[in-house]
Order: C-alpha cells, then sequence, then structure tokens
C-alpha cells in the first residue's frame, strides 16, 4: 500500500473521491484527539501529494512507454512493486496513485505511523474506500 522509492518519499493509493470527512468517518474519528490525529493525517496526505498518473500523462508519457516503465527507471520502484502497483491501480478504477515527500510541512513521522500494524490494512481501506 505504501511504496517507498527515496529515503523520505513514497507513493500510496487513494480512491479519487475520498475527501477529508469521508476520511475522518471511516477511520471512526468523530471528536476529540482521534478527529485531530486522523485529520492531521489526511492533511499530511494530501495536501502536498501530487497525482503520479496526472504527472505521467502530463510530462513524461513521451519519454516513457507506459506507466510501469516509468515507475521502473524515474522512481527506481522494483519490478515486483511496479506490477502491484499497476494490479492495484487495474483492480481499483477510481484509485489515484499519490507521491509524497515526507520531508514536507505537514508530518514528517506519518510514514512510519502508516506502515506499523495494525495500521498498514486499516490505512488501506480507509484510503480506498473499503
Amino acid at each position: 500500500m505504501i511504496y517507498y522509492y527515496d529515503d523520505f518519499e513514497f507513493m500510496f493509493l487513494v480512491h479519487r473521491n475520498l475527501d477529508k470527512a469521508a476520511f475522518l468517518f471511516s477511520a471512526g474519528a468523530n471528536h476529540g484527539y482521534a478527529a485531530d490525529m486522523f485529520g492531521r493525517m489526511y492533511d499530511a496526505l494530501m495536501i502536498e501529494s501530487l497525482d503520479v498518473i496526472e504527472e505521467f500523462n502530463r510530462f513524461y508519457k513521451p519519454e516513457y512507454e507506459a506507466l510501469g516503465g516509468f515507475l521502473y527507471r524515474k522512481w527506481n520502484f522494483s519490478y515486483k512493486n511496479v506490477e502491484d502497483i499497476l494490479k492495484k491501480l487495474e483492480k481499483n478504477p477510481e484509485a489515484r496513485l499519490m507521491r509524497r515527500i515526507e520531508y514536507s510541512y505537514y508530518g514528517s513521522e506519518l510514514r512510519k505511523f502508516m506502515s506499523e500494524e495494525p495500521m498498514v490494512d486499516r490505512i488501506e481501506k480507509i484510503l480506498l474506500m473499503k
């Protein structure tokens, strides 16, 4: 679900209709500390993230034959990760592949929090609105 391509950067899949209210509802964070924490998580994920497929289509499509080649050559993903990303995008046509720089303005500890059990599966389900 989280694909690391550099020490401080990662990509993740998210449903294109996910907004902050739906994110908080799916997380069960209605008020108090939980709403604050998950609200900051949403902001950290979405505010400074870029849509990789849009970026590919807009700037890189002439240079790379397909999205898979772009992910492999430009972002140095393994064949296994490229295959996994492409399968998940095919399985979830409403998903967007987002790219985030961890040392952006919002929460540098986000990657650690999202990649620890039991949060991995829960966050993936929330992001893909399942």
